[in-house]
């Protein structure tokens, strides 16, 4: 479908494809522990837990960290008052 789109404008047409994206963050309570659970620890990765790639964070740490990839994390956060 693009393609055509596209092909399409390349001819003169003035419909232009767009397409608007945003992010949704869902998240369970602030203060969750994130750690991976010890029921199903045979799903994951020794070596990853060894080494240190699960570390224990919080739901609040977690949205923050992602909220800071994206550069939408607030100025001060709770753990920073």
């Amino acid at each position: 479908m693009i393609d055509k789109k596209l092909e399409e404008n390349k001819n003169g047409a003035s419909n232009i494809l767009w397409r608007i994206s945003s992010t949704l963050f869902g998240h369970l309570r602030y203060d969750v522990d994130l750690s991976p659970l010890e029921d199903i620890k045979e799903l994951h990765n020794k070596e990853n837990i060894q080494k240190g790639k699960y570390k224990k964070m919080t739901a609040h740490e977690k949205l923050m960290e992602e909220l800071m990839a994206i550069n939408l994390a607030p100025k001060m956060t709770i753990e920073q008052k």
